[in-house]
C-alpha cells in the first residue's frame, strides 16, 4: 500500500481553487491521498504571519505525514525546512484538480 500524501498549497478549499503561489503563507493546505482522494482541508494557521511562517507550516505539513507539498513558488525558508523534514516540494501552478492529475498521472 502507498503511504504518499500530498498537501496542495491552495488559494481555498475547493478542488478548483488555484495553487498558491506562497508555500508557507498559503490560505489553505489541500491533503490528498496516492489515489487522488481528498482527505482533509487544513486551514493554515500561519498565512498571516508576519515571520517564521516556513517552520512552523513545515511542523503542520509534517504532523499530517506528507511526503510532498506542491505550490506555485517556493522561498527558500520553506525549501531548507521541507529538506530537513524529509518532505519533498513540486513547483506547479493552475487548478489544484488539475495539477493533482498530472502528479498522480504524469502521461496526460
Amino acid at each position: 500500500m502507498d503511504k504518499k500524501l500530498y498537501a496542495v498549497a491552495s488559494q481555498g478549499q475547493a478542488l478548483e481553487s488555484r495553487v498558491s503561489d506562497q508555500a508557507a503563507r498559503a490560505p489553505c493546505f489541500l491533503i490528498f491521498d496516492a489515489s487522488g482522494n481528498l482527505l482533509e482541508k487544513l486551514a493554515n494557521p500561519v498565512s498571516d504571519a508576519s515571520r517564521g511562517a516556513a517552520p512552523r507550516a513545515v511542523d503542520l505539513l509534517a504532523s499530517r505525514r506528507i511526503t510532498l507539498l506542491v505550490a506555485a513558488r517556493f522561498g527558500k525558508w520553506i525549501i531548507r525546512e521541507l529538506a530537513q523534514a524529509g518532505i519533498g516540494h513540486k513547483q506547479s501552478s493552475g487548478q489544484v484538480c488539475y495539477v493533482m492529475q498530472q502528479i498522480l498521472n504524469p502521461k496526460e
